[in-house]
């Protein structure tokens, strides 16, 4: 599905949309979250897991940067988070 198809214009985005803003404010990210993960799987279903993967993996090292702002551990989480994301995406064709 690309962004330009009839079926994600008519059927994907309104759909989405409606959900989104009949959904109650703290569950809108988890939503977009499965709505996107929905999305790109539709085109290659063999990615959806690497992007679990750097989703969970860049959520963690933010949580422990926001925690360590000011000490050396921030630069390290920051840095583990690159190598990780770079990494995971090398082997594939659209990095």
């Amino acid at each position: 599905m690309v962004f330009s198809s009839l079926l994600f214009l008519f059927m994907y985005l309104p759909v989405v949309l409606v959900i989104y803003y009949v959904t109650p404010r703290r569950w809108r990210n988890l939503f977009l979250f499965i709505a996107n993960l929905i999305f790109y799987g539709w085109g290659e279903p063999v990615y959806v897991s690497l992007m679990i993967f750097s989703t969970v993996v860049d959520y963690t090292c933010g949580r422990f940067i926001t925690k360590y702002r000011k000490r050396q551990s921030g630069f390290w989480s920051r840095l583990s988070s690159s190598i990780c994301r770079c990494s995971a995406f090398s082997n594939t064709r659209d990095f």
